[in-house]
């Protein structure tokens, strides 16, 4: 398992535009200060910055949302990450064997330019038939995050809530970046709740 890339490399394995991991490595990042110091030296990113990276394509690209409400949520549930072990770095099979996908709902605020996360584990979903309708029942957990004394007076944007899989994309990027992280990443079918 190569843990270490850089910006080329990455996009290579991302298939992604090397001038778009760049941008988005400067604003999902902290700065490299010793890549910063001396011209030439390529960053180096260790795998969970490559994976930081990734998720902020996801949010930008495919949830639709703008790099600074990017950089936002990134920084918003990052520590829910880390202590959750879903970072490339720390995900183990035995830690997630309960939990089988994790989704976290993104949920904008009015008046605020915050966000409130609500967050769903699936434990076990059974999917019956009965009298021609299909019947699906679900078992989870559910976690939030939000900032303190940030929601007394606003309302939330159902509307335009997001959900982003932190399963499918841990599956996606390991997929396209590092393969030996497959064996840890168990895409089951609860992953499709809301089939």
């Amino acid at each position: 398992m190569n843990s270490h890339y850089t910006y080329r490399e990455l996009s290579e394995l991302l298939n992604i535009n090397l001038a778009k991991v760049k941008r988005w490595g400067r604003e999902f990042l902290p700065p490299d200060l010793e890549a910063g110091r001396q011209q030439g030296i390529s960053r180096v990113l260790p795998i969970d910055d490559a994976f930081m990276i990734y998720m902020g394509g996801f949010i930008v690209n495919d949830l639709k949302l703008s790099i600074n409400d990017a950089k936002l949520i990134i920084n918003d549930i990052h520590g829910w990450l880390v202590d959750h072990d879903l970072m490339p770095s720390l995900f183990e099979v035995s830690k997630q064997e309960k939990v089988k996908a994790w989704h976290i709902f993104i949920i904008p605020t009015r008046p605020f330019t915050k966000y409130y996360y609500l967050i769903k584990g699936s434990l076990e979903i059974n999917r019956e038939k009965g009298d021609g309708e299909k019947i699906i029942s679900e078992r989870y957990v559910q976690e939030e995050i939000y900032q303190k004394n940030t929601f007394r007076n606003c309302a939330f944007e159902t509307s335009n809530v997001r959900i982003l899989s932190i399963t499918l994309i841990l599956h996606l990027f390991a997929t396209r970046l590092d393969r030996s992280l497959l064996e840890h990443i168990n895409l089951q079918d609860s992953l499709y709740w809301w089939e």
